[in-house]
């Protein structure tokens, strides 16, 4: 077999499992691997994106060039530990392989050990990617953390002074500065970016794939079901359901819903149990983002029930409905939960013309029961706007 015909092979193996970006995430997968190992490790990543765990375990058993794998399977389950070990082992066999590396710092992040987070990612084989600020970024949580980050950008750009005028990496930094409330920091970076003519495209948003949503809305109330928490549908999930039957097919995630009360852990297990998420980097405590192996992001807001007011937030804005019931109903062969009446909530959330598709709805803008609850984060949010508005 050519090395075209072994490509090709593996894009149908990929393609096979309904993943929008999983060519791209393969192409990330076999960087620093031989191409011999091409077609063995699309199959592995088919067997991780559709969570066949028996199929998985026993093609990676006593195989050290699949031990990323057996990794990010830990990784997924919630053993950081674990999947540190692995790939320590991988890395000594394979250290060129650059995924692996992204791999180790995530899992050292989970386990709180950010210092042994910066080593990895300042390792000379990825020093050079992108990608480590962001993950960087996504670790700061307060303004020392902040500081820090700022002056390892500086070093980075007395050797490469380009990075001081890219887009994506000045967005890096206003989203670290973002994330221990450096407003006006923030603020000022992406009126920088906005003025920045190569800023655009930022970051494509990919639609959803209708199979790989419902794969991943199905793993996600199996698991929590098991931890007796019940999720449900709201916003544009909710919309699609009553209006469509089916997801909106504009929509780029899912939107849930749990009413407060639940432990907070207990949620996390939840997930990690289910072996096929990432729970997100967190900006707010009310709202916890998880990404599907097959490309779906999910966003499960807290509801909290006050007298004549049921509420969710974000960081931006905080959304208000009358208070409501649950009822169980079918969607797409799954037995899903959502607000009762759900006409009431969806006219409260779009208005009365929510049976109106509507392009560019702005969820933080245009809902009519939507409360700006942080000032600055909304003038962020409208400048961004800008940008893609200019793509």
């Amino acid at each position: 077999m050519s090395l075209h015909d072994l490509i090709e092979a593996c894009k149908i193996i990929c393609k096979a499992t309904g993943y929008e970006k999983l060519n791209a995430l393969w192409r990330r997968s076999i960087k620093g691997m031989m191409p011999s190992k091409y077609f063995i490790f699309s199959i592995a990543l088919s067997y991780i994106v559709q969570n066949k765990n028996s199929d998985l375990e026993t093609l990676c058993k006593d195989r050290v060039d699949l031990a990323y794998f057996a990794s990010l399977k830990a990784y997924l389950k919630g053993n950081f530990s674990l999947a540190i070990d692995i790939l320590k082992k991988f890395l000594f066999y394979f250290p060129k392989h650059e995924e692996s590396y992204f791999l180790l710092a995530d899992s050292y992040i989970s386990n709180n050990n950010i210092t042994a987070a910066k080593q990895v990612l300042f390792n000379k084989v990825i020093r050079k990617r992108k990608k480590i600020w962001l993950k960087l970024a996504n670790a700061v949580q307060n303004e020392d953390q902040y500081s820090e980050f700022t002056s390892m950008l500086w070093a980075s750009a007395q050797v490469s002074p380009s990075i001081l005028d890219d887009p994506v990496l000045l967005s890096y930094q206003a989203l670290a500065a973002q994330r221990c409330q450096r407003y006006s920091d923030a603020i000022n970076i992406w009126r920088k970016v906005s003025r920045i003519k190569s800023a655009l495209p930022l970051k494509k948003k990919y639609k959803i794939r209708k199979e790989s949503a419902r794969q991943a809305l199905a793993d996600l109330i199996t698991s929590t079901r098991q931890s007796n928490l019940e999720l449900f549908l709201i916003s544009g999930s909710l919309l699609g359901f009553l209006r469509e039957g089916d997801f909106l097919e504009h929509d780029t995630d899912l939107d849930t819903g749990i009413f407060a009360g639940f432990d907070q852990s207990l949620l996390k297990k939840a997930i990690y149990n289910a072996g096929c998420f990432i729970i997100m980097p967190q900006r707010s405590q009310h709202c916890l983002r998880v990404l599907h192996v097959n490309g779906i992001y999910i966003d499960i807001f807290t509801h909290y029930r006050d007298s004549e007011d049921y509420w969710h937030s974000g960081v931006k804005v905080s959304w208000h409905n009358s208070p409501f019931a649950l009822r169980r109903e079918n969607f797409k062969g799954l037995e899903i939960l959502i607000p009762d009446p759900p006409e009431k909530y969806l006219e409260e959330n779009y208005g009365m013309d929510w049976t109106i598709p509507k392009q560019n709805f702005d969820s933080a803008l245009d809902c009519p029961n939507g409360q700006i609850i942080n000032k600055y984060e909304m003038e962020i949010h409208r400048i961004i706007k800008n940008i893609e508005s200019n793509r």
